[in-house]
């Protein structure tokens, strides 16, 4: 009788054992090792712990990720690097807007490069140094608002002839800026200069003059080349490479 049970155990430890064995991986990871998590959640569970802002969430939606370690602004980076994003923080280098602009296409991901480029500020607005060369050869040096807002680089108009454009060969649209739409003429730079990052034939817009005061604009025709952190606390613009540098970038830091 003795030995019977004990065959009965041991038939009974056997088929839970295989039981055990044959369950979905997803069952056992998700039981004991829950280390993936919904992109979107994640987010805003990080959002709500650390007090900033999030636009765009719905460009992520549907994604999973594993979860990773490290401070707040690494954990941000691994989360979201497979989509272009621009991250501001506030006066004491806390985060306080993400703006995520959608997924990197596969086909167009580099090699990332990360360029810090100083910036001068005016009230809450940043100014970078910039080069840009239009139709002619020659260098123009200007500052410029990095404005996320504009959707590409704006320049006053005073300044098409000088840089070799005529207005019967330019594109006229109506352009969104952060204070809103105008109208201007569009066309592309052979070059565009910021610190050591540099793009190729970046789409930018002449607009009058008095609309712009001393205003000159560097928008996303620029920036969306880059996962871009305006760092409030140390005034300064960090561009992370997203693009090819050999088509549309040149130079490293």
């Amino acid at each position: 009788m003795m030995a019977t049970l004990s065959t009965l155990r041991i038939m009974l430890l056997g088929i839970l054992f295989y039981g055990a064995m044959n369950l979905p991986g997803s069952v056992l990871a998700s039981e004991q090792d829950p280390r993936t998590a919904d992109l979107q959640a994640h987010l805003e569970s990080l959002a709500a712990e650390h007090g900033f802002q999030i636009t765009g969430l719905n460009m992520i939606a549907e994604t999973n990720v594993e979860i990773p370690s490290g401070d707040l602004l690494v954990r941000l980076s691994q989360l979201l690097s497979e989509f272009n994003y621009i991250l501001s923080n506030d006066s004491r280098g806390k985060p306080q807007l993400l703006k995520i602009l959608g997924k990197k296409k596969s086909e167009s991901i580099h090699t990332a490069r990360q360029y810090r480029v100083k910036t001068t500020r005016k009230g809450s607005a940043h100014y970078v140094d910039a080069v840009i060369m239009g139709k002619r050869p020659e260098r123009t040096r200007f500052k410029m608002l990095v404005d996320t807002g504009a959707s590409m680089l704006v320049l006053p108009r005073s300044l098409m002839e000088p840089l070799g454009y005529r207005e019967d060969e330019l594109e006229q649209i109506q352009i969104q800026t952060t204070n809103g739409k105008v109208t201007g003429e569009v066309g592309l730079l052979n070059q565009v200069e910021v610190g050591r990052a540099v793009r190729n034939n970046v789409r930018f817009s002449f607009v009058e003059d008095e609309k712009l005061g001393d205003t000159v604009i560097l928008g996303m025709a620029f920036l969306s080349g880059y996962a871009v952190t305006i760092d409030d606390a140390q005034n300064l613009l960090l561009l992370k490479e997203t693009i090819k540098a050999k088509e549309n970038t040149a130079g490293s830091e």
